[in-house]
């Protein structure tokens, strides 16, 4: 096994060290007091990024150094070091990218589908199991009007795969950005300073209504990370759910194609 791959194991060992902590730490406050069909899913949702028990910030700046990053690291380790010429003679800049991006995306996706389920796991197996409802109480009580599905078991499908579908996409941004970025330092931690960029600008420029609610929609990242758990408070969003998340996926998704699109025809250019 290679260096390389022995440090992104023992990265996402050390992720799955914190993500249990914080599950059991959530656990420890909110204690059951009477069973409910819900538990499962107040603690589910609770902990996402964005959610009614996300209090472990530094959780999610490692979260963000990570996950995103890590897919695209060795191409853009190969762009910025010497043997790049000899990678880029045998596949091409078009082969080079195409294995990039299927690596950024495919990381991205699957890290967030198996933390999710690690997630549902644990809170089955120490908080509460999961009751399948439909309609949900919870689901239906707190969605606010952005609920994915008040069916809990819809719900939780469409929530993981939305969401992992929402990190595959950064993680292509990433990789974008890191193309442009000379220094392995400054692109190691892309994720968490674009994630900061993609939360705090769109919360400056927010209005209640109107185009500039509409920008800042474009860019929340937390759209497509966390669909349905957090918006804009007191903000008429001027789509559901589902319009939100599809309209900041295809931003992200063009600027990243963009980035590439941009860095492959400069490449081109110059021989």
């Amino acid at each position: 096994m290679s260096r390389s791959r022995k440090i992104a194991i023992f990265l996402v060992c050390l992720y799955l060290i914190l993500v249990t902590w914080q599950i059991f730490y959530e656990i420890s406050q909110n204690k059951i007091v009477r069973f409910d069909p819900d538990n499962f899913l107040y603690m589910f949702f609770g902990i996402q990024f964005g959610g009614v028990l996300d209090d472990a910030f530094s959780l999610y700046l490692f979260e963000f150094s990570l996950i995103p990053v890590i897919g695209s690291a060795l191409a853009v380790f190969i762009k910025n070091n010497n043997s790049f010429s000899n990678y880029q003679q045998r596949s091409g800049y078009q082969g080079y990218l195409k294995t990039a991006c299927l690596r950024a995306f495919g990381t991205g996706f699957g890290l967030a589908v198996l933390i999710n389920i690690y997630q549902m796991i644990i809170i089955s197996l120490f908080y509460s199991p999961f009751v399948y409802q439909n309609p949900s109480f919870f689901l239906w009580d707190n969605s606010g009007g952005v609920s994915l599905s008040q069916n809990s078991l819809v719900a939780l499908i469409l929530y993981v795969l939305m969401s992992a579908i929402g990190w595959g996409s950064f993680s292509l941004l990433i990789l974008a950005v890191g193309l442009w970025i000379k220094k392995n330092s400054l692109y190691l931690v892309s994720g968490t300073i674009i994630m900061l960029i993609c939360i705090l600008t769109p919360t400056l420029i927010i209005a209640n209504s109107g185009p500039l609610l509409i920008l800042s929609d474009m860019f929340f990242l937390p759209n497509i990370m966390s669909p349905g758990l957090l918006s804009f408070v007191n903000a008429h969003q001027p789509f559901n759910v589902y319009g939100l998340y599809f309209l900041t996926l295809a931003t992200y998704l063009l600027v990243a194609a963009g980035l590439i699109r941009f860095w492959y025809l400069k490449k081109v250019q110059n021989g």
